[in-house]
């Protein structure tokens, strides 16, 4: 829930949309995002309903080329992952999680 809220903002929010600009290439990859917007998730995320109707109305308009003065930079950064996940006993957290919510006691099932 947390990507798809990150995407409405960056899609639906007007300070965004300033400094984001649209091109056919970010164009066909927000389309792309239409396939996966169901009845169940606008249920469960109801300002998705907005953005896919954006998305709608996006898919009928014509963009411009590519230009340099975008101010927004989307990044991954692969050293934040790393950063959360080094040092950590893999192996003993799932046997944690599956001791505590999958018991093996013929009481908890």
């Amino acid at each position: 829930a947390q990507v798809w809220i990150a995407i409405y903002h960056l899609f639906m929010n007007n300070e965004c949309r300033k400094k984001y600009e649209f091109n056919e290439f970010r164009k066909s990859n927000l389309l792309r995002l239409k396939k996966f917007m169901n009845e169940i998730l606008i249920d469960q995320i109801p300002n998705l309903g907005d953005m896919l109707r954006s998305l709608e109305e996006l898919s009928l308009m014509q963009v411009g080329g590519t230009t340099s003065n975008s101010h927004l930079i989307v990044q991954q950064l692969p050293e934040l992952r790393n950063e959360i996940t080094k040092d950590k006993d893999w192996k003993k957290i799932a046997k944690e999680h599956s001791e505590k919510h999958f018991p093996d006691d013929e009481k908890s099932r």
